[in-house]
């Protein structure tokens, strides 16, 4: 019996290979056998000069062009950064899209990726039996264009964008609104216990007996520090309660003897400035830093 049940398992999953609706192969796009369209570019290569054209079969210019293009987030609220994709249809239509993560592993831990991928990638991802089809040998289809525009997998530039901007507002309009504690105190860091996502050291910043924020640090080839800010009871960004918000990150900073007694700039989260702060080890400058924010008035 069991013998038997897996026969006509591996049947079923015969079958649904055999009627795969959409297929994407050799620079073609084949819906039900047909070919709809070419692509340009063939064997994982990536965008040429940012760009990827698809061309209806027996056309010359192109039903759609796909424009890559990256969005860096310096605030750890939100992904590093965003991989991007315009899709621009020949009938005028524009929508966006983000390629979709990829997971690896490094060093037991566990890792979400969006990094640029190639054409062929995206190409596979947009042309596929779970995503409307744009196109049919006739042209466009100006209804599946529509729901793709409607669903999850479009990515909403403007709405996103304007969150980013939302939240940057939110943070500047606390950078000035201390924990009330007694600054003649010492100010210390507690370390604390690591996660498995964890890749580098979290610190919470005490001053007496007052939380008034944390710090993170990843050593590595360079070094890169994160300070958030203890907020105002009931703070909210949107909808959701943030306990502490990211006032400043440094980028990659060297560390090492080449690194001794120099001046470094730190990074304003909500784009209201820069910071300037020394340090002798760069490896280990999070008092430094630390210490310049509250002489700023930030923390």
């Amino acid at each position: 019996m069991k013998i038997q049940l897996v026969f006509f398992a591996l049947l079923l999953a015969m079958s649904a290979a055999a009627q795969k609706k959409v297929v994407v192969k050799k620079g073609e796009i084949k819906v039900n056998g047909e070919k709809v369209a070419t692509y340009d570019g063939k064997g994982g290569n990536v965008f040429r000069m940012g760009k990827f054209e698809i061309t209806l079969a027996g056309a010359t210019s192109p039903a759609i062009t796909l424009q890559e293009d990256v969005i860096y987030f310096q605030d750890p609220l939100f992904d590093e950064e965003h991989w991007i994709y315009e899709i621009k249809f020949s009938n005028g239509d524009v929508c966006y899209y983000k390629a979709l993560p990829v997971t690896k592993k490094f060093m037991g831990n566990v890792i979400v990726m969006n990094s640029r991928k190639t054409g062929d990638d995206i190409i596979d991802e947009l042309f596929n039996d779970e995503t409307p089809v744009f196109i049919t040998s006739a042209g466009l289809n100006a209804e599946n264009i529509a729901a793709f525009k409607a669903s999850p997998r479009s990515y909403n530039k403007e709405k996103i964008m304007n969150e980013v901007k939302q939240t940057e507002d939110a943070i500047a309009s606390i950078l000035k609104v201390n924990v009330d504690r007694d600054k003649t105190k010492p100010v210390n860091l507690f370390l604390q216990p690591k996660t498995e996502s964890d890749l580098g050291d979290w610190y919470v910043i005490n001053q007496g007996d007052k939380v008034i924020g944390r710090v993170y640090k990843r050593v590595g080839n360079s070094v890169i520090y994160q300070v958030w800010k203890k907020t105002p009871s009931g703070f909210r960004i949107g909808e959701k309660d943030h306990e502490f918000v990211p006032i400043m990150i440094t980028g990659n900073l060297a560390s090492g003897s080449g690194a001794m007694n120099k001046r470094y700039e730190g990074i304003w989260v909500p784009g209201k400035g820069k910071l300037q702060f020394t340090s002798a080890d760069m490896a280990n400058a999070e008092r430094d830093l630390i210490n310049a924010l509250i002489a700023d008035g930030s923390l």
